[in-house]
């Protein structure tokens, strides 16, 4: 069973670029400062007019929580997910594999599959700097 967030006029990009398999995060035109995910005018300059642009992929790990109850039949437990800072500056919530083998502060890989955002460990492929 698939998990499928309401979606508004202003998050449709963000979920069609998850379905492509991109990652996507919000960005003012006037200044170019990343915004959180959500904002609606830009906290630097005041801005209303939003770009998406595309994430490099990599993110800082800020905190992760195994759930050992199930609160919807999509997520049978037990599930982890994990709040990350990508590179560009946006946090953003994601899912993480159970054995996902990185600490608090540590840079993450983020692939999207089937519509989710799922933070893997890096490989020595992967360009290890993030914010």
């Amino acid at each position: 069973m698939h998990y499928a967030p309401p979606i508004d006029d202003w998050s449709a990009p963000f979920h069609a670029a998850l379905e492509r398999g991109e990652l996507l995060y919000p960005a003012c035109t006037a200044c170019r400062h990343a915004l959180p995910y959500g904002a609606r005018c830009c906290p630097t300059c005041g801005g209303t007019a939003i770009a998406w642009r595309r994430s490099g992929g990599l993110a800082r790990l800020c905190a992760r929580v195994v759930y050992r109850r199930s609160f919807a039949a999509a997520f049978p437990a037990p599930y982890a997910v994990a709040q990350v800072q990508l590179s560009e500056g946006p946090r953003l919530p994601v899912r993480c594999p159970l054995e996902l083998a990185a600490n608090t502060g540590d840079t993450v890989r983020l692939d999207v599959r089937d519509g989710a955002v799922i933070a893997m460990p890096l490989t020595d492929g992967d360009t290890h700097a993030a914010a």
